[in-house]
């Protein structure tokens, strides 16, 4: 159905700024003969399929950007829930890698959301014997369960002090 309304947009468009573009290059044609009428026709065939066509762009953009929007809900919720999955399981300490890894983030993006959570939980840090970096997060501090909808980290997250 999308590519359809796509087709459907770009023909309405195309038709609509040939007879547009047609309308109004007629009063510097000196060879025609009522430029009023012609130009009048052109806009009456080109100017319905060109808004036409734009809205159905406009609703297209609007769309996709709303799938967008729930696909990245969904990703933020799945790196929550393997958060706290990994977190229950492992006793309150986690490493970067071993988050990353399990939420398929890129390490930045993994940094940024165990730094955050970590100012969120009040969590502590050691470093292992191979330096690598162990956030200890007090496992008294976690909410059971997150309500539907809900993100974290999020500054308007009920579970947040």
């Amino acid at each position: 159905m999308r590519l359809f309304k796509q087709i459907a947009a770009g023909v309405l468009v195309t038709w609509g700024l040939v007879f547009t573009i047609a309308g109004v290059t007629v009063p510097f044609d000196s060879t025609e003969d009522d430029p009023v009428s012609t130009f009048a026709g052109c806009m009456m065939l080109g100017l319905p399929p060109l808004v036409w066509g734009f809205f159905i762009y406009r609703g297209l953009s609007k769309e996709q950007k709303k799938a967008r929007i729930n696909t990245e809900t969904t990703t933020i919720n799945q790196v929550q829930e393997t958060f706290f999955r990994l977190l229950e399981s492992n006793n309150g300490e986690l490493t970067l890698m071993r988050f990353a890894m399990e939420t398929r983030l890129p390490a930045e993006e993994a940094r940024e959301f165990l730094d955050e959570a970590a100012g969120q939980f009040n969590a502590s840090f050691r470093v292992g014997d191979r330096g690598e970096i162990y956030y200890q997060f007090p496992i008294g501090d976690l909410p059971p369960n997150l309500p539907p909808g809900r993100s974290f980290p999020d500054s308007k997250n009920p579970y947040n002090s």
